[in-house]
């Protein structure tokens, strides 16, 4: 049987650092983020699942329109138990669409490149998972590729340690790190960019206007 991968897309954070405003459905050079997002999927996934608060979902629905790819809701039925929870429950999700490997990226990170991510699947391969380093050498493990049986159990050992970071993943899951300068060779290092306060997406808007994207 041929493997199935899909997307899973971390949308249940407070944007506390926003405001009140809801930060996946935030315009970026017009459009929402969690639109350009899922835009960007379509060239590399036939399905998205998309983990938030149940009451998160009508926005967010109406934000994406009429989406590209299928799309699946995963509501939190705990919230605000931190990224490593939404992922958890996206994963459950996914198993009823019989993924093998999903990419997992944050709601706020409206740059990805397809490219990128088709480069993440290929080095994840057999193994348990590909991430890339961002253009300071940093890795970034909410914006990479996994086979989601074994993330699944490190989550749990992740949860049993009372570690909730994403980057707690990195201490218990064997997975590909994709330098800067192996990025580049598929794509751009920008697809790592993420926006967690007005003033990162004012300067995420200058720099969208002077590429001319």
């Amino acid at each position: 049987m041929s493997e199935t991968r899909c997307a899973l897309v971390i949308a249940g954070g407070r944007s506390r650092r926003f405001g009140r405003t809801e930060k996946a459905t935030v315009p970026v050079a017009g459009v929402p983020m969690i639109r350009r997002i899922v835009r960007r999927l379509a060239h590399v996934v036939s399905h998205a699942v998309i983990n938030c608060r149940r009451s998160q979902t009508p926005t967010i629905a109406n934000a994406i329109g009429e989406p590209p790819l299928s799309v699946t809701f995963a509501h939190d039925e705990r919230p605000d138990r931190g990224p490593l929870a939404g992922i958890e429950r996206a994963v459950g999700t996914a198993d009823s669409i019989d993924a093998d490997r999903a990419f997992v990226i944050g709601c706020d990170m409206p740059c990805l490149d397809p490219a990128v991510i088709e480069l993440l699947f290929d080095y994840c391969g057999d193994g348990a998972g590909a991430i890339p380093c961002d253009r300071t050498g940093r890795p970034q493990p909410l914006h990479g590729v996994y086979r989601l049986a074994p993330l699944e159990r490190a989550i749990k050992r992740c949860d049993r340690r009372g570690r909730h970071s994403v980057t707690a993943l990195l201490d218990v899951l064997d997975v590909s790190v994709l330098a800067p300068e192996t990025i580049q060779t598929a794509g751009r290092l920008r697809t790592c960019i993420n926006v967690n306060t007005p003033t990162d997406l004012e300067a995420l808007e200058r720099l969208l206007e002077l590429r001319s994207e």
